[in-house]
């Protein structure tokens, strides 16, 4: 997680006197807001193209991304930060800031060719429009979660995928410059409270209190519309975030309220798991307790008949046969409790292992396709 870039509020103009002369006229600086922007260097050596590999719907995928070294180095050297020379206010300056790190234009090459890979995956897989985009944000997903103790400022997406890495804010930014380009309707969500930034996408489903979008955490696989128990640090969301609307598509994700019939099947099961596995847990002192109880009958009736007690011992029988007689039924029973424990405890798991092939648990669960 990343706290806000430092800022530098400037005068408006500056005055620069030498001793003995003065500069002509003044030295003017612009009168608005200057935003991070990338001044390729044109010196930097080659970069070899990244391939980023991923488990999409239970297989590997690869896509072999060409970063181009200028560009790069340029966003490695740019200055992250806005400079203002005039009063303004949050709500206006911070989403410019965030959308000129997506929208600056020396990454667009670097955008239409991995869009263009993902295209080729996508047709290949014979994906539709939601499978798509889940596809472009498992990749951003799969990315490693990496945090800068020095830099605090985010990264251009240019500098995401040649470092194969990023916290939440440069992967959110990856993902949302991606899905814009392939006209869905996303927006930056923005946490202030929290120090964390996660993507939003229009959705069928559920959407994250009053943004209007659906959650999509990228610092991890998961999946669209579910809402991070915690993050890193063990900080949970709960503020209302700026949203940030990034382009102007309108393409929606339809499997949103699929993506909520499984979160309430995964939260079904957890309760379920957790209900007879106390309720399996007495069962099994209970089967302890009944087989002490045989096995004291038992002993009675195996010194019975050592004493040559033979009316003793076959007025026992009785009462042994029963308890036996209840013991397996009892085991029974306790054996259905645990089969079905560990059916829920599967079908958690199952759900839990499947972040990144919500396709394959709605077919596993019954929910279609």
């Amino acid at each position: 997680m990343r706290r806000f870039a430092a800022l530098f509020l400037l005068p408006l103009v500056v005055a620069v006197s030498l001793s003995g002369c003065t500069l002509p006229g003044f030295v003017s600086l612009p009168s608005d807001v200057v935003y991070p922007s990338i001044e390729p260097l044109s010196d930097a050596g080659p970069m070899a193209p990244m391939t980023l590999a991923w488990q999409f719907e239970g297989a590997e995928v690869r896509l072999s991304v060409p970063v181009d070294a200028a560009v790069y180095r340029g966003a490695k050297n740019a200055q992250k930060s806005a400079l203002f020379f005039r009063e303004i206010e949050e709500m206006e300056w911070i989403p410019e800031y965030y959308r000129a790190f997506v929208g600056e234009p020396h990454q667009e090459p670097l955008y239409e060719s991995m869009l263009q890979g993902l295209r080729a995956l996508r047709d290949s897989l014979g994906l539709g429009e939601d499978r798509y985009a889940e596809l472009i944000v498992t990749l951003v997903q799969s990315l490693e979660y990496r945090t800068d103790p020095v830099y605090l400022e985010p990264k251009f997406p240019v500098e995401t995928v040649g470092d194969a890495n990023g916290d939440c804010d440069d992967k959110t930014l990856l993902a949302a410059a991606l899905l814009a380009r392939e006209g869905y309707d996303v927006a930056i969500l923005l946490f202030s409270a929290e120090q964390h930034v996660s993507l939003g996408i229009r959705s069928d489903g559920s959407t994250y209190s009053r943004s209007g979008y659906a959650i999509v955490e990228t610092t991890t696989p998961i999946l669209f519309g579910w809402v991070p128990d915690s993050l890193n640090g063990d900080i949970s969301l709960a503020s209302e975030p700026m949203v940030i609307r990034i382009g102007e598509g309108t393409r929606s994700y339809g499997a949103g309220r699929q993506t909520d019939a499984i979160r309430d099947r995964f939260d079904e099961a957890v309760v379920e798991a957790e209900e007879l596995g106390e309720r399996a847990s007495e069962s099994q002192r209970d089967l302890e307790r009944r087989a002490r109880e045989v096995e004291e009958v038992r002993a009675q009736m195996d010194a019975l008949a050592a004493a040559g007690d033979a009316a003793g011992y076959n007025k026992l029988v009785p009462r042994y046969n029963r308890l036996v007689e209840e013991y397996n039924a009892a085991v029974e029973e306790h054996n259905a409790l645990v089969a079905q424990q560990n059916e829920a405890v599967a079908t958690a798991a199952r759900i839990t292992e499947g972040q990144t092939d919500r396709y394959g648990l709605a077919r596993f669960l019954g929910l279609g396709s």
